[in-house]
């Protein structure tokens, strides 16, 4: 396995057409805190400028153990997960097309689930998010912005409600 830190210039990822394709972005070894934003075809945060992927079947980011925070603006169609590792972390998640893992890691973290118009909508796959091993854990799932009266049920795992979607904890 390389490794290449720090990027200084654009780093463009294209996979192939078939197989199984998967982009490991690793930055476990920052320990100041990240500001990191996905959407389907770039991770803006993690170098100088936005890495650039297309044609992956998952992504998985692997963030530092500093204070990180992480917005998800949206993900690709494939598997997509974030290890945020230890830290107070704030994960904003938008959107997704495809399953998506969250792993909050240790120490006290926010998981809020919701659009910046305050729906979840666009959640369009499983999301599963995973606590740390200490109590001080936050999710929100925010619908509130939501006037069609859609109804969330909420269990002590999961919240249906979404569609096709749900969200596991």
């Amino acid at each position: 396995m390389e490794t290449v830190s720090p990027l200084g210039g654009p780093l463009d990822i294209s996979a192939g057409a078939t197989g199984s394709d998967t982009l490991i972005v690793d930055a476990r070894s920052n320990t100041t805190g990240l500001n990191v934003e996905l959407s389907s075809s770039s991770i803006v945060g993690l170098s100088v400028l936005p890495i650039t992927y297309a044609g992956v079947n998952q992504l998985q980011i692997e963030l530092g153990s500093g204070n990180d925070v992480a917005n998800i603006v949206s993900t690709h169609a494939g598997h997509t997960s974030i290890d945020a590792d230890a830290g107070a972390d704030r994960i904003y998640v938008r959107s997704t097309s495809g399953p998506t893992l969250l792993l909050a890691g240790d120490d006290s973290d926010l998981v809020r689930v919701s659009s910046l118009a305050g729906t979840v909508s666009g959640i369009g796959g499983l999301l599963e998010v995973f606590a740390g091993v200490d109590d001080d854990d936050i999710l929100i799932v925010d619908d509130s912005g939501n006037s069609a009266g859609v109804m969330l049920q909420l269990s002590s795992d999961r919240v249906t409600g979404l569609g096709s979607a749900s969200i596991v904890y």
